[in-house]
């Protein structure tokens, strides 16, 4: 399994782009690329992806300035689709720069409700304001702030609460090869102890009967089904959630491998507040 994995991870990177479906379809989407001599295909996991078969410069790109898409690996576009909010809720995105979930939640709403995008780095803040505007949605309200100090008035405030917490990314090598490099065994123990404080903080905000999305860009035990757990342990009030994906049932944890659907490895846990 190991083996599979690292040579996947070292396999060159195909770029993928979600469609902003508040502005246009996959077909329209495809006809106007062609038109540009851009060649694109379904993606491998989600609806509303394509692949590039060629390199682009998107950012020029007449179609991208007009917000008809976004750049983002397929498997970061699954927690916003598995945590399926609703028009008109009232949902939270933690750790939310540049946005892409954010806005995937907004189109999935209808642009209908309001989510809070919340991330501690300023700077980045800028890009959810961004990419907000660029693709015509108007419910996301930024917030610049650590999420560990959001105010008591945030609990039991949102129906849906989306953590993509600070991970070491080992799902991502493909496009981050610097990963192999930069990290050390020990990040994967300092890390697991944010996340299960940011996860803590999580479930102090969603409402009775809401629910709470955990993922992470990376396959370690100690990040994912560990944090999990003990956060279980610690609040009985909470339980796993059943999903459907592509016509399968998962008990409330979908693990992506990346050689399996030929994307980033990725982590997602579905909690209900009970």
């Amino acid at each position: 399994e190991a083996i599979k994995i690292a040579s996947w991870s070292n396999r060159p990177y195909e770029i993928s782009i979600r469609l902003n479906t508040l502005k246009t379809n996959k077909e329209t989407l495809k006809t106007e690329l062609q038109k540009r001599e851009i060649s694109a295909k379904d993606g491998y996991l989600t609806e509303n992806s394509l692949i590039l078969k060629n390199g682009i410069e998107w950012e020029k790109l007449d179609l991208f300035k007009d917000g008809l898409f976004v750049i983002q690996s397929e498997a970061s576009m699954l927690p916003p689709l598995i945590l399926d909010p609703r028009p008109e809720e009232k949902v939270i995105d933690l750790c939310a720069a540049p946005g892409l979930k954010s806005t995937n939640l907004a189109e999935i709403m209808k642009n209908k409700g309001e989510v809070i995008s919340v991330d501690i780095n300023k700077n980045r803040i800028k890009l959810i304001e961004e990419n907000s505007e660029r693709l015509g949605i108007s419910i996301i309200e930024p917030l610049s702030i650590d999420v560990l100090d959001l105010p008591d008035s945030f609990d039991s405030a949102f129906d849906k609460v989306l953590l993509d917490a600070p991970c070491t990314g080992l799902g991502v090598i493909r496009h981050k090869p610097e990963i192999k490099w930069r990290r050390k065994k020990e990040d994967i123990y300092e890390l697991s102890k944010l996340q299960l404080k940011l996860l803590e903080k999580a479930g102090k905000m969603v409402k009775k009967g809401g629910r709470i999305l955990y993922s992470t860009c990376t396959l370690t035990w100690s990040e994912n089904e560990g944090v999990v757990l003990k956060f279980l342990q610690n609040h009985p009030e909470f339980r796993f959630q059943k999903f459907r994906f592509k016509d399968k049932e998962y008990s409330g944890i979908f693990k992506i491998l990346p050689y399996e659907y030929k994307t980033d490895g990725f982590f997602i846990s579905l909690l209900a507040r009970e």
